[in-house]
């Protein structure tokens, strides 16, 4: 079976599927490993930006969630390490 994370050899994006938050790609909690190396790529020699970032993100997602399970919102701690704790180190 191919892997779903290349495309011919080519690494394919890990973008989010909004609003459920999840990689478009291999379909786990975003950022999924994948879209964490590349955003690390991408951020290189700038981690505030990248936190920046990731911080918006996570506003968007907890705004998108808090919609779909009103009753039953994630935990904002939760949400903090999905998005922001893996950057900071």
């Amino acid at each position: 079976m191919a892997d779903p994370r290349c495309d011919g050899g080519r690494r394919r994006p890990h973008p989010p599927l909004r609003p459920l938050w999840l990689c478009r790609t291999c379909l786990a909690p975003w950022p999924c490993p994948q879209a964490r190396d590349d955003l690390l790529a991408a951020y290189a020699g700038d981690r505030v930006g990248l936190c920046l970032f990731l911080a918006w993100r996570m506003f968007d997602a907890d705004d998108d969630l808090r919609a779909l399970h009103p009753d039953d919102p994630p935990p904002a701690a939760e949400l903090f390490r999905r998005f922001l704790r893996w950057a900071r180190r």
